[in-house]
């Protein structure tokens, strides 16, 4: 009987695969989640890796001073809009 080499490490790529996918799901519903829920006009500032939300600001500067104090060094920061009905439905 001839064994193939390296089904073993396939089904563990997808399986790794499989994960990451999951995780990055998850972590664009937080995204989401975070967005939807802010107050509007506002900033809000994710990790660097953007996989959670660290703060919210009414400012730029504000957000960033928030995030920091989190011991968060690089936020990935995201303007808020007044309302997000236009954002959307103009894509």
């Amino acid at each position: 009987m001839k064994r193939r080499l390296g089904s073993g490490r396939r089904r563990e790529r997808v399986s790794e695969e499989t994960a990451t996918g999951k995780a990055l799901e998850k972590a664009t519903k937080t995204r989401i989640d975070a967005l939807r829920d802010a107050p509007p006009n506002g900033w809000a500032a994710f990790s660097a890796d953007e996989s959670r939300l660290v703060a919210y600001g009414t400012s730029y500067e504000d957000a960033v001073i928030r995030a920091e104090t989190k011991g968060e060094k690089e936020p990935v920061m995201v303007k808020i809009p007044d309302d997000w009905t236009q954002r959307v439905l103009a894509n």
